[in-house]
């Protein structure tokens, strides 16, 4: 699993603190395609190779409201808990909006990448117009059987 991570990130109110931010985006790392991150705050501790100390302060502090966060979803706190009858296992709030963004980005350079190798394959095959002059027909006359060109256009001689 991977995520793409937004460089607006660097511009929000948790980067003001360098650790808690590394951490939200190892938070991210962490989470299923929904969101979530199943895992209890040892675990978490173990996988990023954080002491545990540290994890449980800052999963406190992204579970608090942030005025100052851009997002006004869940009073920009940026995580929620999973269920409330247990103590671990966090929701990551913002997950699914910016992971549409990535899918709609990618829908987007998939169709233009379509619909030029469509537009490619499918332009009308110009035909140029050959004003070559049968060479032989002009000095020979029709082969037998054929029309003369007058027959053709309906011209009649006599």
């Amino acid at each position: 699993m991977f995520v793409k991570v937004f460089e607006q990130i660097l511009d929000s109110s948790i980067a003001n603190n360098y650790e808690i931010r590394h951490f939200f985006e190892d938070m991210l790392k962490l989470a299923d395609t929904t969101g979530a991150v199943d895992m209890t705050p040892e675990a978490i501790s173990r996988r990023i190779n954080l002491p545990l100390e540290k994890v449980v302060v800052f999963l406190k502090e992204l579970g608090e409201p942030d005025p100052a966060s851009r997002s006004p979803k869940e009073q920009g706190r940026r995580i929620l808990p999973l269920s409330g009858e247990r103590s671990w296992g966090w929701f990551i709030v913002n997950y699914e909006h910016y992971r549409s963004i990535r899918d709609q980005e990618a829908r987007r350079a998939y169709n233009r990448e379509a619909q030029r190798k469509w537009r490619d394959s499918n332009q009308p095959r110009r035909k140029r117009k050959s004003k070559r002059i049968d060479v032989l027909k002009m000095r020979h006359g029709p082969s037998p059987g054929e029309p003369s060109p007058e027959q053709l256009n309906g011209e009649r001689h006599e």
